[in-house]
């Protein structure tokens, strides 16, 4: 169950009412955010030698699946059990140019993608860099070429995202982004 806060929470006093003995594994209230693209005049990308941010292609699922399963992991979600099923998903999101990856001298170290778009609104999320590279703004380049692409290519206007309230580090970089928080989603799994 995925969606703003209070529905999910309905659905799930709901849900679980009608199906005894059922108790959800997760059950997370994180801050929505959003941002309007109209406020981003000019965004300055600042590569370090051997950096290049760039829309992931085919080529790519390797390195990406790698990071993909150890964001899930560590955000305690489940993923897909099949590498076809992970491959399918990803080889449909590169079709429309929904994945992008931060490489250091061609090995992907950081990731992020729309999890879905409509009209001129971008859902972004999988946001994930590789632990030993933390903290050296790889992230924050990877949301940048989002904020380009997402005019330039998808001619979406407005971003949104969601992370969890104790993810202090996240929530300042989306913040220093610009991102403002509007509420609260909700992500429930069983």
């Amino acid at each position: 169950i995925m969606g703003y806060w209070e529905d999910c929470f309905l659905f799930k006093v709901y849900y679980k009412n009608i199906n005894k003995g059922w108790t959800a594994k997760l059950i997370s209230k994180e801050y929505l955010y959003s941002l309007s693209l109209d406020n981003i005049e000019n965004v300055d990308i600042i590569l370090k030698p051997g950096v290049s941010v760039k829309f992931l292609i085919n080529k790519d699922f390797k390195q990406w699946d790698i990071l993909y399963c150890k964001f899930l992991e560590e955000i305690c979600l489940p993923t897909l059990e099949r590498e076809k099923d992970r491959r399918y998903f990803f080889e449909n999101g590169v079709k429309n140019k929904h994945f992008w990856g931060v490489f250091l001298d061609k090995k992907l170290i950081s990731i992020a993608n729309y999890d879905t778009r409509y009209k001129d609104i971008g859902l972004i999320s999988g946001v994930f860099t590789l632990a030993e590279e933390r903290g050296k703004g790889y992230s924050k380049l990877c949301i940048k070429q989002i904020f380009i692409d997402s005019k330039a290519v998808h001619e979406v206007n407005n971003l949104i995202l969601f992370t969890r309230q104790n993810s202090i580090i996240a929530n300042n970089l989306y913040e220093s982004l610009g991102f403002k928080q509007i509420g609260y989603f909700g992500v429930i799994f069983n």
